[in-house]
């Protein structure tokens, strides 16, 4: 760079382009931070340099300049590119004919050089219209060269329409107003709001269009006043129909349905309605079995009749059991044993069972019992009342504290004496001690974390004096100040010690170190496409810094422009390459350098195929197309035959089929055209001419790729006669 560059006052004014002073190549890995920080800081600007020519400088050969820097006097003498040409005019040497390109020259006018050029052919066309433009489709021109018969097609554009003057329409009731005008050549018309919105319709009275009667709806409708035009319809509802009396038609029976009618005095329509069955009329029951106890141990079944049809219901009957009363005894109590022997007896046809029971006694005191001495009563059944003594236990002493006692002390026992509550009987008890009641410990020696200590307490009874050691001490937790975290070290919180030891009592939590806070990248080395580039950030908080390599740039080939020196060949046997030029953003790319190219069905007539692929610094893969026409075709023979002629022609394998063009005209004007599908058919007759006329002949083939044809060089014309 100090070759290009020069730096002064913290600037830097270099004689090229700012992309060429960005790809200029630093050693950024042989700098240190300093100087890596230094280099982002130096600012490009271009130098505004003075150009003066200082040699001899023509069309042919280079010369020199002198470019001076406006502002730090910098001067760079370099070599200039040659002159452009200053050509004259045009001079024809071959005049271009209809079926060949003529000849021009012209000449600079500095250094004498000759440039010469072909153009066109040129053709002398005589026009014919064959459709007229409209106002909105385009038409067609024929054109017929007068010299050698080529023709060719114009499509003059369309001659848009010519409306004319702009006629009012006033807004009716469902559209707006508008302004419209016609086109004097056709049938088009052209609208435009007038801004005058639809006046909406005014309604009038109901019209009533269908009376209702009994069987059909009625029909009523509005309509507008101003255009007539219906606005709504509603229905009348139908009128209900006026009825006479119910007659029975058909009578109902116990189990069938029967049927009434009414009919409508106004229209005769008739009512039916069902009239439900009466149902039957039963008799009582009667039953198989009279025997009222029969029935309550057998199964059986009753009947009953209906008066009305003489229908019978049969319902049977599942025996019930009997249904008894509670249980009673008929005997005297002496005469029961160690249970009760009861009986009961059925409601309904008065059958009896006997059962034994347990005795449900009932109890009488006749002597209570003391402490010492039991008691007597007696008891009798409720259910059978036999009765029966028994022996009540005494109660037991319950006795009572006395006065004569002794009181416990801290050590030593007490006692007391107690007497009856009901028979005043005396008995004595012993008091257990009672314990001593000590004061609250007075501390001698407070203990500690690491070591107990020692306190006394006296009995508030017997005064007696206690020593009583202490167990160690808690700890006493202080937290310590947080660290906080950096972008290389942990930081902690929450950690614990005691204050009186010092040992640690919490490790605390560890927060994890920051990621590094960088600001914007700075870029150190442009990256181009044979080298990497180089950028930079620091961190904010730590002033770490990140260096990152940029990859090589890449352009993707396919927004370059590309040509092909030619887009179509004939076919001659060997594989057709066009040359191809790359130019990418006004640079002109070198091929195996930049990108590489490859063929593909470029030899057989037909589309040929360029696969253009970036390379280096280019990437992306673009296609390119040419034709491969079918070589020129040659006639073999015309013969002549009655109101016809057959034509021969060369086999050519490689295409699809052939075009063969006859006329009466040498030009082929009005010529017209056969077409032979299959390549392996080389004649062709053409039949229903006229006789002793001269025909004119020309042949060429044809290939189908996709939905066009390629066609190749007509062949030479030949003239025929029939016969």
């Amino acid at each position: 760079m100090a070759n290009d560059a020069l730096v002064y006052n913290s600037q830097v004014y270099y004689s090229g382009t700012e992309e060429e002073f960005n790809s200029i190549s630093r050693p950024v890995y042989d700098l240190s931070v300093n100087e890596l920080r230094r280099l982002y800081r130096i600012k490009y600007e271009q130098h505004p340099d003075i150009v003066e020519p200082i040699g001899d400088q023509s069309c042919t050969s280079e010369g020199a300049e002198r470019r001076t820097c406006r502002v730090c006097g910098r001067v760079v003498e370099q070599t200039a590119p040659p002159k452009a040409h200053n050509y004259g005019e045009w001079n024809v040497i071959e005049e271009a004919t209809c079926t060949a390109m003529g000849t021009r020259e012209r000449t600079c006018l500095d250094c004498g050089y000759a440039e010469k050029a072909k153009y066109g052919p040129v053709h002398d066309y005589e026009w014919e219209v064959v459709k007229e433009p409209t106002c909105d489709r385009y038409g067609t021109s024929k054109g017929v060269c007068k010299v050698c018969g080529n023709t060719t097609k114009v499509y003059p554009s369309a001659l848009g329409h010519d409306y004319g003057e702009r006629v009012k329409v006033a807004p009716t009731c469902t559209q707006d107003g508008y302004y419209i005008s016609s086109c004097s050549r056709c049938t088009s018309k052209n609208t435009r709001p007038s801004g005058e919105f639809a006046t909406g319709h005014t309604s009038g009275e109901w019209v009533i269009e269908q009376e209702p009667t009994c069987q059909e709806f009625g029909k009523k409708s509005r309509y507008c006043t101003v255009c007539g035009g219906r606005l709504e319809t509603s229905i009348i509802y139908a009128i209900p129909c006026d009825y006479g009396d119910w007659e029975i038609t058909t009578k109902p029976t116990c189990t069938e349905d029967g049927e009434k009618q009414r009919i409508c005095k106004n229209c005769g329509k008739i009512d039916k309605a069902v009239v439900k069955a009466t149902g039957h009329s039963y008799s009582d029951w009667e039953y198989s079995e009279p025997d009222i106890e029969k029935r309550c141990e057998a199964d059986s079944y009753r009947t009953k009749t209906c008066s009305g049809c003489g229908d019978v219901i049969k319902e049977e009957l599942t025996a019930q059991g009997h249904q008894f009363s509670d249980w009673y005894s008929n005997k005297q109590f002496e005469n029961q044993e160690e249970e009760c022997e009861l009986e009961r007896e059925c409601r309904v046809c008065k059958k009896t069972e006997h059962k034994t029971f347990s005795h449900e006694w009932v109890e009488t005191i006749f002597d209570e019992p003391t402490c010492e001495r039991k008691g007597f009563g007696t008891k009798f059944c409720r259910m059978c009342y036999k009765r029966e003594s028994f022996d009540i236990p005494a109660y037991g002493h319950d006795y009572i504290k006395a006065i004569d006692s002794q009181e416990a002390t801290c050590t030593e026992s007490g006692y007391y004496h107690v007497v009856c509550s009901r028979c005043h009987s005396e008995s004595a008890e012993l008091i257990p001690a009672l314990g001593h009641d000590f004061t609250e410990m007075t501390i001698v020696k407070k203990p500690t974390c690491t070591s107990g200590g020692n306190g006394i307490h006296e009995c508030k009874r017997c005064g007696m004096v206690e020593e009583v050691e202490l167990l160690e001490a808690d700890h006493t937790p202080v937290t310590e100040r947080n660290i906080q975290p950096t972008c290389t070290k942990d930081g902690l919180k929450g950690k614990k010690h005691c204050s009186v030891c010092n040992e640690v009592i919490d490790e605390g939590k560890v927060i994890p170190k920051l990621a590094h806070s960088y600001g914007s990248w700075r870029l150190e080395k442009q990256p181009t496409t044979s080298k990497t580039g180089l950028r930079s950030r620091e961190c904010t908080r730590c002033g770490y810094l990140d260096i990152e390599v940029i990859p090589k740039i890449r352009y993707d080939i396919s927004s370059a422009k590309i040509t092909l020196s030619h887009t179509k060949y004939t076919y001659t046997g060997k594989a057709k390459k066009p040359a191809i030029t790359v130019i990418f953003s006004g640079k002109k790319l070198k091929a195996n350098t930049d990108y590489t190219v490859k063929y593909s069905n470029n030899i057989a007539a037909g589309q040929a195929k360029v696969t253009i692929t970036g390379k280096g610094g280019y990437k992306g893969t673009v296609v390119k197309y040419f034709k491969i026409l079918p070589a020129k075709q040659k006639i073999k023979a015309v013969t002549p035959l009655a109101n016809s002629f057959a034509v021969t022609w060369t086999k050519d394998s490689g295409v699809t089929g052939y075009q063969v063009m006859y006329s009466t005209k040498s030009v082929f004007s009005d010529g017209k055209s056969a077409y032979v599908t299959k390549n392996t058919s080389v004649k062709k007759t053409i039949k229903g001419q006229k006789a002793k006329k001269t025909y004119y002949v020309k042949v060429r083939s044809y290939k189908n790729v996709g939905n066009s044809k390629y066609y190749g060089s007509w062949s030479a014309t030949q003239k025929v006669k029939t016969k």
